[in-house]
C-alpha cells in the first residue's frame, strides 16, 4: 500500500479527563517528509481530506495499529480519529470487522474518535451509521462521552423489519396463488 511507504503511525496513550488513567492509544498518521522528519498528526490529518485519500488513510491506521499492537498483546484501546464525513461516505464497520476478524483482533478493541460538535437531531444516517458500528462492537466516542444506540432507530428498523417481512408473506402468498392457477 502506498500509504506504507510515505507515512507512519505515531501512538500516544489516550487519558480519561476525569482520572487521568490511561485507557487506550491514539493512533495518529504522520507524513514523512525524509529522514527521520515528520509532519504534524494534526497538520497531515487535516490536509488529507483535500486528496480524497482519507478512507485509504483510515484503512492504514487500522492495519498498522492493529497489527503493532496485537504483537505487543495489549489489552488498551486503539484510539483513531474519524471525521463525520467518514462515517457518512464510507462503511467503515464492514472493513473493521473484516480485518479484526482475519487478525484475531476484537472489534472492542477499537475505538473511533470524533469531534466534541453535536449531532443534529435531524442527522438520520449519520445515526444509523452510528449504530452499524455500534453493531459491529467498535467503541464510538464524540468529544469526551461515549456513543450508546439511539433507541428511536433501534424501533425505526425493528418497524422496517417487520414491515418487511409482512409484505415478503404478502408476496408470497399471492405468488402461491398465481402459480396456481
Amino acid at each position: 500500500m502506498i500509504f506504507s511507504e510515505s507515512y507512519e503511525l505515531y501512538y500516544k496513550p489516550k487519558l480519561e479527563n476525569k482520572t487521568g488513567k490511561v485507557i487506550g492509544i491514539e493512533c495518529q498518521p504522520r507524513f514523512k517528509v525524509e529522514n527521520g522528519i515528520t509532519l504534524s498528526s494534526n497538520f497531515f490529518i487535516e490536509n488529507i481530506y483535500s486528496t480524497h485519500r482519507n478512507y485509504e488513510m483510515f484503512l492504514f491506521t487500522l492495519q498498522e495499529s492493529t497489527k503493532h499492537l496485537r504483537d505487543i498483546n495489549t489489552s488498551l484501546c486503539i484510539f483513531i480519529s474519524v471525521k463525520r464525513q467518514d462515517i457518512l461516505s464510507y462503511d467503515l464497520a464492514t472493513p473493521i470487522r473484516v480485518h479484526c476478524d482475519n487478525y484475531g483482533f476484537s472489534t472492542s478493541s477499537i475505538t473511533l474518535q470524533l469531534d466534541s460538535s453535536p449531532i443534529n437531531e435531524s442527522d438520520n444516517v449519520l445515526f444509523l451509521k452510528l449504530n452499524e458500528l455500534k453493531d459491529a462492537g467498535v467503541n464510538i466516542f464524540i468529544g469526551q462521552n461515549q456513543y450508546s444506540y439511539d433507541k428511536r432507530y433501534v424501533n425505526y428498523y425493528s418497524k422496517i423489519v417487520r414491515k418487511l417481512k409482512y409484505n415478503l408473506l404478502l408476496f408470497k402468498s399471492k405468488l402461491l396463488e398465481i402459480t396456481a392457477i
